[in-house]
């Protein structure tokens, strides 16, 4: 499926999709739109929801990105209830690239990536948000790595990690907080808070190769974090072979 235009107040819902090669769901041509202010330069109110996906590339993808402008940008979309199982290569189960204010709750991803070893976020979160009641297990990359930032002046946004469950990855911790370097750099960069809390997480990188396995990667954030009553246990923290 192919989203393309301006697209607002737009909820996909109740569908199952099965043996899809290369994408899913993917909004073409989204991150060349330039926001400006202007109604049509950026998407507001969508919703994925009650989604299912067995052997597929990746799942939802809306480009976007932070650099000399905003481009792609969506606000207030929500993310809920999909499945995603048994996808070998499917990379990214949900990229979204360029948003303000996500709700990324009650998906469920198995068995994920077990043809690949390169980098991927199961889901792969830019800008801030909410992300909870999700569960990834059996997968091949970080269950969520969010680039975090924020697009509302000088009151800052936040990223919160909550009631997740990620369990048995062959490579990877379970989550990541990171604003590299280019976003930094960025004269439109406001830097967003972080709180991650009551998640369960159990392990991690057990085919112990390249990072360790553990809670969480931290790079800088640039703002503060608050880390609390997470459970975790089997990770390979020290012990990495390449």
């Amino acid at each position: 499926m192919k989203l393309r235009g301006s697209i607002n107040n737009f909820t996909l819902e109740k569908m199952l999709f099965k043996n899809v090669s290369d994408y899913v769901i993917f909004y073409e041509g989204n991150d060349k739109r330039v926001y400006t202010g202007a109604a049509d330069s950026y998407s507001e109110n969508l919703a994925f929801l009650n989604l299912d996906a067995e052997n597929v590339g990746q799942f939802i993808g809306i480009g976007g990105e932070i650099g000399t402008s905003f481009t792609g940008l969506v606000k207030n979309i929500e993310v809920a209830g999909i499945t995603c199982i048994n996808s070998p290569e499917v990379g990214s189960v949900v990229f979204l690239g360029n948003c303000e204010n996500y709700n990324v709750h009650d998906n469920f991803v198995d068995n994920v990536n077990g043809a690949i070893n390169n980098h991927n976020g199961v889901f792969m979160l830019r800008g801030n948000g909410r992300f909870y009641n999700n569960t990834v297990k059996n997968h091949q990359g970080n269950a969520l790595r969010s680039w975090l930032y924020s697009m509302n002046g000088a009151n800052s946004s936040s990223v919160d990690i909550y009631n997740n469950i990620v369990y048995n990855s062959r490579m990877y911790s379970a989550f990541e907080l990171q604003v590299p370097p280019y976003i930094k750099e960025s004269a439109l960069f406001k830097p967003a808070t972080a709180r991650l809390y009551n998640n369960t997480v159990g392990r991690m990188n057990t085919s112990k190769k390249s990072f360790p396995g553990r809670l969480l990667d931290l790079y800088n954030t640039y703002s503060t974090l608050e880390l609390y009553n997470n459970l975790l246990f089997e990770d390979n923290d020290d012990i990495v072979l390449n």
